[in-house]
């Protein structure tokens, strides 16, 4: 009898954690084939109608936020987005007893916590949605939290241009220009051509009195779109395109019994076509700050591949103890859980993969008056953007989802 119970206790050991496993994983699936067909609407009663642990409470800010952004909700996203800040900065405090599980099954029992690069992109988010709102005040307090991102974790979101330059671009908005113009240099030194960015900082930092800073980043040419002229105004435009990969398993199986099983980014190809701006007819000159988040994902992520690595060489060695110290009372019992253990050493695939692959920052001197603004990529999925008013020294903010 007590064999029997041991062996049966085995077995559910298999099905309950399998199940665990996938219970995340199989409605943000369909969520994210929602999102991919453009159904944002069935894509939040999804959301709303599966039920979801505490471990994957973040994941679902994370989904709605985004979804909620593409609608143009941007209060509602707001709202989903800072419950997300919120619920990161509090799962930075460590679990021991969830650490303990996740070393005898696996990352999946683990809360998910966010990678590096989509804790930045919370705050670029949040920042993009106050400014859509016309709340600049709220957009320069994500400025600074996403700050102390990018100083937690400066190697991996290095090339996160586009936050960075939406970051400056938030503390230039409220006259912070003395952070305008740190974050500009950062972003100038950053980029492989400086050009996008060098006019405005040149002559920011020419009206701070940094002469040296001035004269370090003069452009050659600023006849290219960056500078407003007085009296005049802007359009910022903030371009979406494209889908973020999404993570899958790597394995190694090394003969007889282990199995070790990472996450990483699916392959996706860098996406082509040039945008075609139109003003009333005519080309403006304007500049352009790229951010290639498939890049950021796969550099935030390999900079946790030598904890990754010790977790998976770790959690081996305890599923061999534990198989082995079953085996001298039962090696049926061992088998059946040798059997559970090797299948459930799983990768944690999970992730905000409703996200875009590229994210463009356009900015548009433009004189005063009312435009048509007509975006198109590679000269197809034309955009008219609702009609753009400039009074002189505004600054007027649209976003757009392209293909």
């Amino acid at each position: 009898m007590m064999q029997s119970s041991k062996r049966r206790w085995a077995v559910l050991l298999l099905g309950v954690s399998l199940w665990l496993s996938g219970c995340a994983s199989q409605p943000l699936a369909k969520v994210r084939d929602d999102v991919n067909h453009g159904h944002y609407a069935q894509a939040l009663e999804r959301l709303d109608a599966s039920e979801f642990t505490d471990r994957d409470r973040l994941l679902v800010y994370l989904h709605k936020g985004l979804i909620l952004h593409e609608l143009g909700r941007y209060e509602d996203s707001n709202q989903q987005l800072l419950q997300a800040a919120e619920l990161i900065e509090a799962l930075d405090q460590i679990d021991i007893s969830e650490q303990l599980s996740t070393l005898a099954v696996n990352e999946w029992l683990a809360t998910y916590r966010g990678e590096y690069s989509e804790r930045l992109w919370v705050h670029s988010y949040l920042m993009m949605n106050f400014l859509l709102l016309g709340d600049a005040e709220a957009a320069a307090v994500e400025a600074r939290r996403a700050l102390r991102v990018f100083d937690a974790h400066p190697k991996p979101l290095k090339n996160a241009f586009f936050t960075r330059a939406l970051t400056g671009l938030s503390f230039e908005h409220v006259g912070l220009l003395n952070d305008a113009v740190l974050e500009y240099r950062v972003l100038a030194d950053a980029l492989p051509n400086p050009a996008p960015v060098a006019a405005r900082l040149h002559r920011y930092a020419r009206e701070l009195g940094l002469s040296d800073v001035a004269e370090k980043y003069k452009p050659e040419d600023s006849s290219d779109g960056q500078v407003v002229p007085p009296g005049q105004g802007e359009l910022v435009v903030f371009v979406a395109r494209g889908r973020i990969p999404k993570k899958v398993s790597g394995n190694v199986f090394v003969p007889p019994d282990i199995r070790l099983s990472w996450p990483e980014y699916a392959y996706t190809y860098p996406l082509r076509g040039t945008y075609t701006l139109r003003v009333s007819g005519a080309a403006p000159g304007y500049s352009t700050i790229r951010s290639d988040m498939a890049l950021l994902a796969r550099t935030s992520l390999a900079a946790r591949a030598t904890s990754v690595a010790t977790k998976q060489v770790a959690r081996a060695v305890a599923k061999h103890a534990i198989v082995d110290e079953v085996s001298e009372k039962d090696p049926l019992v061992a088998g059946i859980l040798q059997l559970a253990l090797f299948v459930l050493e799983e990768a944690d695939t999970r992730g905000w993969d409703v996200l875009p692959q590229q994210l463009d920052l356009l900015r548009v001197p433009l004189p005063v008056g009312e435009h048509n603004v007509q975006l198109s990529l590679g000269g197809q999925h034309v955009v008219d953007l609702p009609m753009v008013k400039i009074v002189p020294g505004s600054r007027v903010f649209h976003k757009v989802r392209l293909p």
